[in-house]
């Protein structure tokens, strides 16, 4: 019998994809959301929604009862505060404490590959301290565990940096990245649930060209048929400025800084030969 699947993190930006996947290929989806109205708008009709909370442990543990294989998309808030409640540190110890007294079979975390920038060419950055530390957590836990580190994804492109007719984009991008698209990115989470893996394992998950964000940006404008797009680029000392006095812009500062300068190396082999090779390039995702 397939494994009943509870997710986490479902109506975001990646999270929705991953539970359109599963629900695709037939599995048992189950949800646990904070605004069950937002997430009835927006998910399948066959999928359970749970009302609960991460600083719940009450509605982790009747959620968990009902499961057998967890899927994380936590993340940050721009807006978010390192003194909050986040769901990447206080969220996800207690859905560890509460996953490891219920012999939950596997966790299934979206991390990021970007975070290993923190510590290079002096960046410091307390999200990708959090990040680092949330992959620490899930190994020490004890809950057989499959984490996954993609590059970009191309829907930072067609979602987050589009604004109007305009693709925003900040500073020079002085390094290349794989994109890999939600689609191909849920398609490869969907599979490593299927092999029902019986050890812990973690995979690169990156995407079958490598581009600057601006190389990628031009491509996706090119091939973009819905209307006529631009580019718009800003020094990224303007969003640093900015950032003194907007949370979100502070953000968007540091994220980006890290997205250009760090040096991505190909190690997606792997996970391309046990879970499949992707098939999106930025121009195919551009006409979708």
């Amino acid at each position: 019998m397939k494994p009943r699947i509870g997710i986490i993190g479902g109506t975001g930006l990646l999270g929705l994809p991953v539970l359109n996947e599963l629900v695709s290929s037939g599995f048992e989806v189950k949800a646990l959301c904070r605004n069950v109205l937002k997430a009835k708008l927006v998910f399948p009709e066959n999928v359970n929604i749970h009302e609960g909370d991460l600083e719940d442990k009450f509605s982790l543990e009747r959620f968990f009862k009902e499961i057998d294989v967890l899927y994380l998309n936590l993340s940050v808030n721009p807006s978010n505060k390192e003194t909050d409640f986040l769901p990447e540190r206080e969220g996800l110890e207690n859905i560890l404490d509460v996953a490891s007294s219920l012999k939950l079979k596997r966790i299934l975390f979206l991390s990021s590959l970007v975070k290993n920038y923190q510590g290079k060419n002096g960046f410091d950055w307390w999200i990708f301290k959090l990040k680092h530390n949330a992959v620490k957590l899930i190994k020490l836990s004890g809950v057989p565990y499959t984490i996954f580190y993609p590059s970009q994804f191309m829907e930072n492109i067609s979602i987050l940096q589009k604004s109007g007719n305009k693709i925003l984009l900040a500073g020079e991008s002085k390094q290349k990245a794989n994109f890999i698209s939600a689609f191909d990115y849920s398609r490869m989470v969907t599979r490593s649930i299927e092999l029902n893996f019986s050890e812990s394992n973690e995979f690169v998950i990156q995407g079958l060209e490598s581009l600057t964000t601006e190389e990628a940006a031009k491509i996706f404008v090119k091939e973009y048929k819905k209307e006529n797009l631009k580019i718009s680029k800003s020094p990224l000392f303007v969003l640093k400025f900015l950032g003194l006095f907007i949370p979100n812009m502070k953000f968007t500062a540091k994220i980006c800084e890290a997205l250009n300068n760090y040096p991505e190396k190909f190690q997606g082999e792997e996970a391309w030969k046990i879970l499949g090779k992707p098939t999106l390039r930025i121009s195919d995702f551009a006409k979708i």
